[in-house]
């Protein structure tokens, strides 16, 4: 057997065995229309066309390149559905997320925790409550350095889609607030390339249907196959805490610039807890900000109730909450996921 590809071969394997072990239930599933690129029984495979205008945006979501037929959701065959393994909470909605790559364009994965992706790369998120469709946000990079962003809202109908620039609020009399374009940009500037999500450990999956990450190297999408097993580390407990942080507030809090030191991001490198970010800045750490209020460390070793993050996890006081926008309700299962974690801690 060639050496390459038996290299190739073991490192799918790997890549496969980080979907085990780190979120059991909780692993991601991709069924129905969350099928790749899912074609309606009887309807021949379709690739869409994009309309843009002059100055590179679109007039209707219809008009990005995602659907071949709009009405009846049928999707581009090459843009894929994938699901994450963390995912960020939105106050209990739906969502459906499409990954579009230029033909035979290789993401730049030199470095694993900082993919940088080709010209031509699109994402789209759709959102949903109770079943009714209410937005469906794209990020297409245009140029090296250029992402354009726009979420679109659903006509009543669900016949198509509108760019709703200044964002919406409660659309579709229900409590989601759709972002504006400046809102985009505030979650999404602190990535490598502005894609949340679509990276290594939320991609680590063993999720059979869509875009995983052993996908990605075995259809040698990537520059940089990773080198080992990824995933993030410890026991279930911990890592499906790390596994929230890394997806709910990381966003945010990563990186040297992280908002008063505080970096929840863990890295495919880490095969310690104690040796994340996440831990590091978090775990036993004083407050720099928010003092005041009854609590002195971040987190607080086996006391949840101590500590600061659970506190601004639980509410939904805007001076007062995390995240900081896009989310009006608790994520009880998240502030229980996090103090499960704590409670553990010595």
């Amino acid at each position: 057997m060639d050496l390459n590809r038996a290299v190739g071969m073991v490192l799918v394997s790997l890549v496969a065995l980080a979907g085990c072990g780190d979120g059991g239930a909780d692993a991601p599933s991709l069924a129905g229309d969350l099928r790749a690129g899912a074609v309606p029984e009887g309807v021949t495979a379709c690739h869409a066309k994009a309309h843009p205008q002059p100055d590179g945006s679109y007039a209707k979501l219809s008009d990005t390149g995602l659907y071949c037929d709009i009405s009846r959701g049928i999707v581009d065959q090459d843009a894929k559905a994938y699901a994450l393994r963390y995912s960020l909470w939105a106050d209990g909605a739906d969502k459906l997320r499409y990954l579009k790559l230029p033909s035979g364009a290789r993401i730049d994965t030199r470095d694993m925790d900082g993919w940088i992706f080709p010209v031509g790369t699109k994402v789209w998120k759709q959102f949903s409550l109770d079943g009714v469709k209410i937005e469906t946000r794209l990020l297409e990079k245009k140029s090296d350095g250029e992402w354009f962003m726009m979420p679109f809202a659903w006509d009543d109908a669900e016949q198509d889609a509108y760019p709703v620039p200044e964002g919406e609020q409660n659309a579709h009399g229900t409590p989601h607030d759709i972002p504006s374009t400046g809102q985009c940009q505030t979650c999404h500037g602190r990535t490598a390339d502005v894609l949340n999500g679509v990276a290594a450990l939320e991609l680590a999956s063993a999720n059979p249907r869509g875009v995983t990450l052993a996908k990605l190297v075995q259809e040698q999408r990537l520059t940089d196959p990773p080198r080992s097993v990824v995933r993030f580390p410890g026991d279930p407990v911990a890592a499906k805490a790390l596994g929230y942080l890394y997806a709910n507030c990381a966003e945010c809090h990563r990186g040297p610039e992280a908002p008063a030191g505080l970096d929840l991001s863990t890295s495919v490198e880490d095969t310690e807890v104690e040796t994340t970010r996440a831990y590091v800045t978090a775990v036993d750490q004083p407050l720099r900000i928010w003092v005041g209020r009854g609590y002195t460390l971040r987190i607080d070793p086996g006391h949840p109730g101590g500590s600061a993050v659970i506190a601004r996890m639980s509410t939904r006081v805007p001076a007062n909450q995390m995240p900081k926008i896009d989310t009006e309700v608790v994520d009880e299962q998240g502030v229980q996921t996090v103090s499960d974690w704590i409670q553990t801690l010595k």
